[in-house]
């Protein structure tokens, strides 16, 4: 139910359904974070596909879990704490 006001040519008032508003709200934010996105790539900023974010995230739960505990933890078994 969307409803178009024209005078002379011109919008003058748009009337729409609340669940309209949302999702045309929605999808204005998303175009400009994937425009901020973008701005970023071009000026050099480093991203991670989705396999190389899985792999570190494996590697970093290998690293946490060797001996059963975190690297922090065994230093402070050694530090007598």
């Amino acid at each position: 139910m969307n409803m178009f006001s024209i005078k002379n040519g011109k919008g003058g008032l748009v009337v729409m359904e609340m669940d309209n508003v949302t999702r045309c709200a929605k999808m204005a934010e998303l175009r400009e974070t994937l425009a901020n996105v973008e701005v970023e790539r071009l000026a050099g900023a480093r991203y991670y596909s989705v396999d190389e974010t899985v792999q570190m995230m494996q590697q970093a739960a290998i690293a946490k879990t060797t001996f059963g505990k975190s690297p922090v933890a065994r230093a402070n078994e050694n530090d007598g704490i």
